[in-house]
């Protein structure tokens, strides 16, 4: 039930909230929104069991969808950029008159879910950067806040390069010399069993004495290989020619234009030949052979991964998740 606040104010009663709808208007949603990426389709979300999904209407017209992580519920996965979603011509009109419908829009959603969840997050696309509404929430008041956690990625925009070739020499030049380094003989293989990846991604955990979560584990043993059998990524892995011993794996995630970075895992026995960094570049010279538009690094969110990241020269985008 509302609260008595929202039921008073007359504005935010032209808002509407949908919890029960047809996965096709969330499509439509979805493929007409900046914020689109694979993670909100109802494909990837019905793969990930995301229960808490509803539609936002305005006047009778959806303008609007959000994707809630319930803290308190077992289902569904936190993956980037689940939050909110809005359609273009909502988000295009002049900046005067959306961001007064933005943030009624927020607070409309914001009083919803606060009636709605003891505990939630959401995932912000990095092209919605106003979180006035949240930070703002009873601001003269001692109740709840939310926390905003500023997270960071990087972007490969691979349409500011001609070829591969010019990509390769806009890189930080270790990574060049890397990619050229004389290691053993190896082969690059395209997999669509996950055991090799699943191996190598726990040997990397171990190297910094941390375990893999229950979501981390999930991610490669279940959601991948789905992803792998619906056209959705592709998973390369090397190995070396003397033994067939696998050293580096990669998964990319595909979408209709964009790639995602979505797990790198090398054998810590052989950093020293740089294997990661072989991967990766392959990875990255079939993107610009498929005409792929851009590469999510997805996360840049720790000194040395960060910096490693950044060594392949995407820019720097600052998204936000949002707890309450």
């Amino acid at each position: 039930m509302f609260s008595k606040s929202l039921e008073k104010n007359k504005k935010l009663m032209t808002y509407s909230i949908i919890s029960k709808f047809f996965w096709d208007e969330w499509d439509d949603l979805v493929n007409n929104s900046n914020q689109y990426n694979l993670f909100n389709t109802s494909y990837f979300l019905k793969l990930t069991n995301s229960k808490n999904c509803y539609l936002i209407k305005y006047k009778n017209q959806i303008i609007a969808g959000v994707n809630v992580n319930d803290e308190n519920s077992k289902d569904g996965l936190n993956f980037f950029y689940q939050g909110l979603i809005l359609r273009k011509n909502f988000q295009q009109q002049k900046n005067h008159k959306f961001y007064k419908k933005y943030h009624e829009l927020c607070n409309f959603l914001i009083d919803f879910l606060i009636n709605k969840y003891e505990k939630f997050n959401l995932s912000f696309h990095y092209n919605l950067n106003d979180l006035r509404p949240f930070d703002w929430y009873e601001f003269n008041t001692q109740k709840k806040k939310f926390k905003i956690d500023i997270r960071y990625t990087g972007i490969l925009d691979l349409n500011n390069y001609s070829d591969f070739s010019h990509f390769l020499s806009d890189i930080r030049p270790v990574r060049r010399q890397e990619e050229k380094k004389i290691v053993e003989e190896f082969s690059i293989v395209e997999e669509k069993d996950v055991r090799n990846l699943d191996i190598l991604h726990n040997k990397t955990f171990l190297r910094q004495n941390k375990k893999r979560s229950k979501d981390e584990v999930k991610i490669v043993n279940n959601i991948i290989p789905e992803l792998i059998r619906n056209n959705y990524g592709r998973l390369l892995t090397i190995k070396l020619k003397n033994n067939s011993l696998p050293v580096a794996s990669s998964f990319f995630l595909y979408d209709k234009k964009d790639a995602y970075n979505l797990v790198l895992a090398t054998d810590p026995n052989y950093r020293k030949f740089f294997f990661g960094t072989k991967i990766l570049l392959y990875q990255i010279q079939e993107l610009f052979k498929k005409k792929f538009k851009k590469l999510d690094f997805v996360g840049l969110n720790s000194p040395n991964r960060g910096d490693y990241k950044l060594s392949f020269n995407p820019d720097l985008k600052i998204y936000f998740k949002v707890g309450y």
